[in-house]
């Protein structure tokens, strides 16, 4: 049969490593049971359990119960050894039931406590525990900090933490809260509880060893300032030596006074040699330190901040000259052109006008060459007002057009070797302007007086100083307006041509007298390309078909008799162009049947080629929407 025994159920650490009171002289308060003890009695018990099974199977499975007499038993029939080991078990455990409730009791009176955590932990060794696996009351620990925070549980909410009392929170069925420690040397923490009544309960400890981060011993700036400063800016760098009590790997630089903030990994030792950024701390001379600290090789832990200037002074030991001060340098546009023009040609100068401050040199260059410059090289205090230059190269470089900085200056500071540089387009246009001469529709159409108006565009490949003149062929259309507008590089103007100016050949009709001049002063006269435009068709209108007549009374200038666009009569009825002069008198009821009087010509009318149909005009008629299409 399978048998169970009961276990002793203990509230906090195992029987024995529970401690309840608090001892004196060496023992405990009397009236208290040391829960060693209680061990002892369930071995007992569990040593009678065994013993009676090794009986039962000695004695081939049957115990008697009786007085033993030279060696046997007497007095009693033999009994099932399974009844014995049966009753055997009930009376352990109704033994260990006593000893639980014996426990519990004592524990009501007189507590428990348990250090449950601690912070600030060393990477290494790791921290041994009373009740592994469970690895949830502390034992040993080591730690990176002499300030450090332990976790408490306790059956009362009173306790004493190395003597510094404490009040824990109850937190579902036990008391529970974090309390600070601090410790000089390595040593016990010991916690202790206090019953409701004041007296002191129960007890745990635990060994904390201190395993602190390095000290750092000195921190000095090294290998003096860049070049010949004497001041550091913004993103300069300096060579920052430290020292510690002990090996470390790693540097930390701190967001503060010198410097910007840097994590720095350095080969294990107790000294290394890092290089520093220097920040900026605003435009005026500052000696400022650097703050510093270093992460242990083997812990992780990190010192403490080590302030550079905690040991003096000096400059460029102890502390750096920071001051951020930039040099002004500010361009003007560039003018002083010749005359009315607004770029450089042949060897032709302008002038730039120049801002300078906080300067003591300030170098012109010309990059790409465009432009030779009067005093290239400037040492301070006194700076030239404008740069003179001229023209040494570039054919068209046009601020707005594309054309880049070719006139460069770099105003430095020397005491923090400062720079600040600032450029310019001084403008070049040392070739005549390309230009072309396009229209809107493939051909100039007419119109009624008085007339039609058709955009014309004149387009450079370079920016115009002033609106281009054009004029259009003898008695073929008249210009707009007071002249071409839009500008710097692409300018129209409306051309108008009347029917009285169509010559309906579709002949091309030449510009002339183009003139256009570019930012220099120089002529462009020819057109690039096509320099003619035809004039043909014309717009749409409207004509009128007496009563009885088979031709309009309206004339109109007809160069393709193939692109005439004809809409309806006003009875509805469409209006067909037929081939010229090919009359119809077999459809009936084709009213709208027409063609011109002549394939092409300037004066055409529409005739009603469908007989039928005229003799049936009793009303007159007109036809809608007539055009020839460009």
């Amino acid at each position: 049969m399978a048998l169970k025994i009961a276990t002793v159920n203990v509230q906090g650490k195992v029987a024995n490593q529970v401690r309840l009171g608090k001892p004196t002289s060496g023992s405990f308060q009397p009236g208290l049971v040391v829960l060693d003890e209680l061990d002892s009695v369930v071995d007992t018990l569990d040593d009678m359990n065994v013993a009676a099974l090794d009986q039962a199977e000695r004695d081939g499975g049957d115990i008697a119960v009786g007085t033993p007499t030279d060696g046997s038993y007497t007095g009693q029939e033999p009994i099932q050894p399974t009844d014995l080991i049966a009753d055997a078990v009930d009376s352990i455990n109704d033994g260990l039931k006593n000893i639980n409730d014996t426990v519990a009791a004592l524990l009501d009176r007189v507590g428990w406590t348990r250090i449950v955590g601690i912070t600030n932990l060393a990477s290494t060794p790791a921290p041994t525990y009373v009740d592994p696996p469970n690895n949830t009351i502390l034992e040993t620990a080591s730690v990176t900090s002499t300030t450090f925070d332990v976790t408490v549980e306790a059956a009362f909410p009173l306790v004493e933490v190395n003597s510094v009392p404490a009040t824990l929170a109850l937190v579902g069925a036990v008391y529970r809260g974090v309390v600070g420690v601090t410790l000089a040397v390595s040593g016990p923490v010991v916690v202790e509880t206090f019953d409701p009544d004041g007296n002191p309960a129960a007890e745990d400890t635990i060994a904390v060893t201190l395993d602190l981060p390095p000290t750092i011993l000195t921190g000095v700036f090294t290998a003096g300032y860049p070049g010949i400063q004497t001041e550091l800016k913004e993103a300069d760098t300096f060579q920052l030596q430290i020292t510690a009590n002990e090996d470390f790997d790693q540097v930390i630089v701190q967001d503060f006074d010198a410097c910007s903030s840097a994590t720095i990994g350095v080969p294990t030792a107790s000294s290394a040699t890092v290089t520093v950024t220097i920040a900026d701390r605003g435009d005026s001379a500052q000696l400022l330190g650097a703050r510093v600290q270093v992460r242990d090789a083997v812990t992780g832990g990190l010192s403490e901040a080590f302030d550079t200037d905690s040991a003096g002074s000096v400059d460029g030991t102890n502390v750096v000259n920071l001051n951020n001060l930039n040099p002004t340098l500010t361009l003007a546009a560039p003018g002083g052109y010749p005359g009315a023009q607004e770029a450089l040609k042949g060897a032709e100068g302008a002038s730039v006008g120049v801002t300078i401050a906080n300067a003591d040199t300030v170098d012109w260059t010309s990059t790409p060459g465009h432009l030779s410059i009067t005093n290239p090289n400037e040492t301070g205090p006194g700076f030239d007002a404008s740069k003179t230059v001229a023209r040494i190269g570039g054919t068209y470089n046009v601020a707005g057009d594309g054309g880049v900085a070719n006139l460069q200056g770099s105003a430095n500071r020397a005491a923090n070797d400062s720079t600040t540089l600032d450029a310019a387009v001084v403008n070049i246009a040392n070739v005549a302007a390309t230009v072309t001469v396009s229209e809107a529709t493939a051909r100039v159409r007419s119109g009624p007086a008085p007339g039609n108006d058709t955009t014309i565009t004149i387009s450079g490949d370079q920016e115009l100083i002033s609106a281009p003149s054009l004029d259009p062929a003898a008695s073929r259309g008249t210009f707009q307006g007071a002249g071409f507008a839009g500008g710097p590089k692409t300018w129209t103007r409306a051309l108008r041509v009347p029917d009285s100016q169509n010559p309906a050949t579709g002949a091309a009709n030449t510009w002339i007298n183009l003139s256009c001049t570019n930012l220099a002063g120089i002529l462009t006269t020819a057109i690039t390309g096509n320099d003619t435009y035809v004039i043909g068709g014309f717009t749409q209108r409207t004509l009128n078909y007496p009563a009885f007549t088979a031709v309009c009374t309206e004339t109109f200038p007809l160069t393709t008799e193939g692109n005439l666009s004809v809409g309806s009569f006003s009875n509805g009825n469409p209006g067909v162009v037929k081939v010229f002069g090919t009359p119809d008198t077999t459809t009936v009821g084709r009213e709208g049947w027409c063609a011109p009087t002549a394939a092409s010509g300037v004066a055409v009318s529409m005739r009603m080629l469908h007989s039928p149909s005229v003799a049936a005009n009793s009303g007159g008629l007109t036809l809608s929407t007539v055009e020839e299409v460009a």
